[in-house]
């Protein structure tokens, strides 16, 4: 049963918080901490320039060559996990659903701001801000999802007689 389950198992629950945090800490894969030193040191604002647009360059080549076919894998794998999960119960299915779902709402958003920061070319304070911005964002995703996925797990592992 210990291996078995999704809420239950310890496991889970290291893996979403390691994810979230990794997610979180990295937006276009510049690291927040170099986005923070952008603000004082004008070098460091050059670097994440370079980072954001050596990303968001991968990003959109992605997107444009591959983005059809990866949503729709994605959409028949959340789907399925969804259905088992919810209407058949298996909780691993759903323990994995309420991790990954989120997750495609953030990739949506790493897509998006990528083509606009190739489109519009951002670059300097307006690129930080966006970055700032958009973590900012991932964060409350990221604490909303736990906070849904462990009132989820609570009360399907309710020990209260009903």
């Amino acid at each position: 049963m210990f291996g078995s389950s999704g809420f239950i198992n310890l496991w889970y629950w290291v893996l979403t918080v390691l994810i979230w945090t990794v997610v979180t800490h990295r937006t276009i894969g510049v690291p927040y901490d170099m986005i923070l030193r952008a603000k004082r040191s004008p070098e460091v604002s050059k670097q994440v320039d370079f980072l954001a647009h050596v990303h968001s360059r991968r990003i959109t080549a992605l997107h444009r060559s591959a983005g059809t076919l990866f949503a729709l894998f994605v959409g028949f794998m959340l789907s399925g996990m969804f259905v088992l999960g919810f209407m058949w119960r298996v909780e691993v299915a759903t323990a994995a659903f309420l991790l990954l779902f989120p997750l495609t709402g953030i990739g949506y958003s790493t897509i998006q701001t990528s083509l606009s920061i190739q489109e519009r070319d951002f670059r300097g304070a307006t690129l930080i801000k966006i970055l700032a911005r958009r973590r900012f964002w991932h964060q409350v995703v990221a604490v909303v999802s736990m906070l849904f996925a462990l009132v989820f797990a609570a009360a399907t592992h309710s020990s209260f007689p009903g």
